[in-house]
């Protein structure tokens, strides 16, 4: 990944919005391979190892999209509601115990899934 800092535009010439912007090869995007497992549970498991970055993400994906749902945007309050505590801990307690531990969770929802997900350091 390259920086670019300010000093390598040139602002003395103007721009000419008439003229389209240089373009170049469209380069194919490098996907670290992944591994299938079902887990005993019979819940599929998907890995992908990536060395970039000592990250972990986390997602659990649910069928529960907004087009199973029968309210306006019950399925993205579901979600977020996922993060916001249970009966034992309450959201404050859950976002400091993840604060301590460098993470963060947070729900969505698209038209097929609700997702929770998880990133947190890797150690």
């Amino acid at each position: 990944m390259s920086v670019i800092s300010r000093a390598d535009f040139n602002t003395s010439t103007p721009l000419d919005r008439s003229l389209p912007p240089a373009s170049g090869d469209i380069q194919m995007p490098i996907i670290p391979p992944f591994t299938n497992t079902v887990l005993p549970n019979g819940v599929s498991m998907f890995l992908m190892r990536g060395s970039a970055q000592p990250v972990v993400k986390v997602d659990v994906a649910f069928d529960a999209g907004s087009l199973r749902a029968h309210l306006p945007l019950l399925a993205k309050s579901t979600a977020d509601l996922l993060v916001m505590g249970t009966q034992g801990h309450s959201a404050a307690q859950i976002m400091d115990t993840l604060d301590f531990f460098g993470a963060s969770i947070y729900g969505s929802a698209t038209l097929r899934r609700a997702i929770v997900s998880l990133v947190c350091l890797q150690k």
